[in-house]
């Protein structure tokens, strides 16, 4: 676990090295004589059976950096070689036998850059021999290491379970805590080193006690202060600043553990054991305080971290003492492997020390498996179907599982008597889930502040959840969690065995890229493409915004119109950062417009719908028959337009469902537009009266009331129309243009309750349908119907 660690670590460090060089791009000469001799040496270590892997991973990393020299003088040469060429190309082919010769200046040209060409060829030649023999050599390293590991890995021991190792277990513990103490004891009784601790005295006991007041006071007041942080009333402020008060809980009491230990170092009362634990030391107090700072954030009541998460840690009740336990598992576990250090125990001793370590390490994977596994049992069903939906809701649901095997499997395997795998299972198992959760923490800090530059104050002041800016802010949240992903991979890939070599050389491959025809593409070009794309992309959104809300609505311009504008705004703005993107990358333009013309074929063949609503939505936006807010009538279905998308027009009908209309119907069907040119429209009112009524009186009647109403334009005047002599009734029309034909439904009922109540005061008859129903053969049925009840009474025949 600490060569774990340690690899992170140096992972990392890597990481950050590899950044600052590659940022500052300084030439490399590639020194051939060197090369060869490293090579030389090289091939001497490989064959020899006895050498360690420090010492093969020592003369990898060398090897490592002569292959990318050797690379690097590869594409120099290579540009060289390949301008040379070019040159000669421009001169054409020598003349053939029994062709005109070239005159004078042009064959001295000729061989002149022949010349050149050899000489550049010799040295691209050797440094493509180089590369590959260093990759050979690298590739010889890592088959001997990983086959090391394996075998290691595997090797069948004495199991643990047999009694007749416990007791020289116990003996060699017991010696080992004799060998401790007796070297206190001689570091005590040795004149020079107490001279020498005398002299350290002061700073030893600054350093000692500066450690213990940042590893227990310090401590305790940060667990305060969070304490009455969480207390009060909950919002996204409160939560983030709770949050970043609790990395105190890890980073004062690491500080204090190093400044501890080199007040023991300086106190030099250590011997070899003491030397080998104290290298160790960083590992168990990184173990036992990121422990506890994760404890703290996850299953405490109020912590901030299962307050960013939206986790309700009364379902998780006892977590806390779980991952408490399991620090110590690992603390004790590192104790091991500094034993191992110095002391040489037998295959049985470490097997019987491990297996207990191992046993509890399952045991806590299993607590918490059934920690998360009742968690998810409390949620109702709509909860848990929708926390299924989320990645946070699979990978919880998958480490359920996988943590349950885990812990069945581990001790199983290592009773067998394979020690170490059974221990790798279960503590590399309890490190990826301690890296999970730290990912999740900083992933709920990240959005936390991202949505903190969302909200507005006042949402902020008082609490409230606010609304975020849409699909930019699902984007940022996207990019936080690929980012996170992309950190996490390697560090779980030197979790589960992978060599900071192996991480390193993909870093490298990514780094100088792959080759593509011409075009060599590296992760410095998707960086680059990445950066720029979102930087074009945030500009875009930004101006669209401002022109949204504070350029447009002063103007006279109408909504549909700045609809419009701010959509093409949007359009040409994604399409400038996509195309700056990839002239960024050097990208050979003129290759892709070969290629985006050869697609245009499958496109018009496969695509065309797609094609012809994409096509049909920019005329939309541009001829605008339709805008927004506008009420129109397409088929069936009639409501008003809410979105122009690229491909499809929302529309809201007045059962307040959408209806998704491709385009291209839109732009090649019938549409009616009510509201198109301007707001006004026609309103018909039909009015029945009874036979008998004054049909002048009706039509005066009629055009007082519908003059009164003010919704209705004097001009044009609206109309009283005597249709027709109908069935049961006279038959009148009020037909009006409206001011804002949305108000056609509100405007018609107006005017019936109006005209029912002065009919009413009139004396006016509405007439209504009346039907008389005569039934011919009644007098038969009154005949049939003595005779069906003298029949049911009849009792039936024996």
């Amino acid at each position: 676990m600490r060569r774990t660690i340690t690899g992170i670590f140096a992972f990392i460090t890597f990481v950050m090295l590899s950044a600052s060089v590659f940022a500052q791009n300084a030439p490399v000469t590639f020194d051939l004589e060197k090369f060869r001799e490293v090579a030389t040496r090289a091939e001497t270590i490989i064959q020899d059976s006895d050498t360690p892997n420090e010492a093969l991973e020592e003369m990898r990393t060398t090897l490592s950096t002569f292959r990318s020299q050797s690379l690097a003088e590869q594409e120099t040469r290579a540009k060289r070689v390949s301008t040379v060429r070019e040159q000669l190309a421009l001169l054409g082919d020598p003349p053939a036998e029994g062709e005109p010769a070239e005159t004078a200046e042009v064959a001295t040209r000729r061989d002149e850059l022949n010349g050149q060409l050899a000489e550049f060829q010799a040295p691209l030649i050797v440094a493509q021999e180089a590369y590959r023999r260093a990759g050979s050599l690298i590739d010889q390293i890592d088959s001997t290491i990983r086959t090391r590991q394996s075998d290691t890995l595997l090797q069948l021991g004495p199991s643990p379970l047999n009694p007749k190792h416990w007791a020289t277990a116990t003996v060699a513990e017991l010696d080992y805590f004799k060998g401790v103490y007796g070297e206190l004891t001689e570091a005590f009784s040795d004149e020079r080193r107490s001279k020498s601790r005398l002299s350290n005295a002061p700073a030893t006991i600054v350093l000692v006690l500066l450690g213990l007041l940042l590893i227990f006071p310090a401590s305790r007041w940060v667990s305060r202060k969070l304490a009455d942080t969480t207390a009060k009333e909950r919002n996204p402020r409160r939560a983030f600043s709770a949050f970043i008060l609790s990395l105190g809980l890890l980073i004062a009491p690491m500080i204090g553990f190093f400044l501890f230990v080199r007040g023991v170092e300086l106190a030099d009362i250590l011997g070899a054991r003491g030397d080998a634990l104290k290298g160790y030391l960083p590992y168990i107090g990184l173990t036992i305080f990121g422990a506890i700072w994760i404890a703290r954030n996850l299953f405490v009541a109020g912590g901030p971290g299962a307050q960013l998460l939206n986790i309700d840690q009364s379902r998780l009740t006892g977590g806390k003492r779980t991952v408490y336990a399991l620090a110590a598992v690992f603390g004790l576990n590192y104790l091991i492997d500094a034993g191992r250090q110095t002391e040489d125990w037998p295959a049985e001793v470490p097997a019987v020390m491990q297996f207990p370590l191992i046993v509890l390490g399952a045991l806590g994977l299993y607590i918490l498996a059934r920690k998360f596994r009742n968690y998810r049992a409390g949620m109702t069903p709509e909860d848990l179907a929708a926390a299924n939906e989320t990645l946070s809701g699979r990978i919880s649901r998958l480490l359920t599982g996988f943590c349950t095997v885990v812990a069945f499997v581990g001790p199983v395997v290592a009773a067998i008597g394979y020690i170490n795998l059974g221990a790798n299972i279960v503590f590399s198992t309890l490190l990826s889930l301690a890296l999970i959760a730290t990912l999740f923490l900083l992933f709920a800090l990240l959005v936390n502040i991202l949505e903190t530059f969302q909200r507005k104050p006042a949402a902020l002041a008082e609490g409230e959840e606010g609304q975020n800016t849409g699909s930019a802010g699902g984007l940022y949240k996207s990019a936080v969690g690929f980012a996170l992903i992309c950190l996490a991979l390697p560090i779980l890939a030197i979790i589960w065995g992978a060599r900071v070599s192996d991480i390193s050389d993909l870093w490298i491959q990514l780094r100088e890229g792959i080759s593509i025809g011409d075009t060599r593409f590296s992760i410095s070009d998707f960086l680059s493409f990445v950066l720029i794309f979102s930087i074009g992309y945030t500009l875009t959104r930004l101006l669209q915004s401002a022109l949204r809300t504070s350029v447009l609505p002063n103007t006279t311009i109408d909504d549909g119109a700045q609809n419009a504008l701010v959509t093409g705004l949007g359009y040409i703005g994604i399409f400038l950062a996509a195309l700056l993107a990839i002239m960024s990358t050097g990208l050979d333009l003129s290759n892709l417009a070969i290629v985006a013309g050869a697609l245009s074929v499958g496109i018009g063949f496969g695509l065309q719908t797609i094609v012809s609503n994409f096509v049909s939505g920019i005329i939309l936006l541009i001829e605008r028959p339709i805008k927004l807010g506008d009420w129109v009538e397409v088929g069936a279905f009639s409501g008003y337009v809410r979105k122009i998308s690229v491909r499809s027009t929302s529309v809201e009908t007045f059962d307040r469902a959408t209806v998704i209309i491709p385009n291209a119907d839109l732009i090649g069907g019938t549409v009616t537009n009510w509201t198109h040119g301007n707001k006004h429209g026609r309103v018909i009112v039909p009015i029945g009266v009874g036979y008998g009524s004054d049909p002048r009186k009706i039509e005066k009647i009629l055009f007082e009331l519908v003059k009164d109403h003010p919704m209705i334009l004097k001009y044009p005047a609206p109309n009283v129309l005597f249709r027709r002599f109908g069935a049961d009734s006279l038959d009148f029309e009020i037909r009006a243009i409206l001011r804002d034909v949305n108000n056609m439904l509100a405007v018609t009922s107006d005017l019936n309750f109006a005209i029912a109540q002065r009919f009413k005061d009139e004396g006016i008859e509405i007439p209504f349908a009346q039907r008389d129903i005569t039934i011919k053969n009644l007098s038969d049925l009154n005949k049939s119907e003595p005779a069906k009840r003298s029949s049911k009474k009849t009792p039936p025949k024996a």
